[in-house]
């Protein structure tokens, strides 16, 4: 997968989902899966505190959802990130 054609739009975000961390929940009419943390693969333009490989937990509720060569991968805004996780140093 080459994600370098990926050309983001100014204020968007390219996320990987990570694996089996998505959530399960029911309405009346269907069922969604969500999925809330994922990595930063691709950042567009005035996007400042993120760089690529950044883990973040995320609201998915209005990201675009696609798939390539069978890799999961997401779109979002910054307003989407509700956090970013800083993982410890050894």
């Amino acid at each position: 997968m080459i994600l370098s054609n990926i050309k983001l739009r100014t204020n968007k975000i390219l996320v990987q989902p990570e694996a089996n961390t998505s959530s399960s929940f029911s309405t009346e009419s269907r069922k969604y899966d969500r999925k809330s943390i994922a990595y930063v693969k691709g950042i567009g333009d005035d996007i400042n505190g993120l760089k690529v490989g950044d883990k973040v937990i995320y609201d998915d509720s209005h990201s675009i959802d696609f798939t390539i060569d069978g890799v999961s991968l997401s779109i979002i805004t910054p307003e989407d990130i509700a956090a970013k996780i800083v993982e410890k140093e050894a």
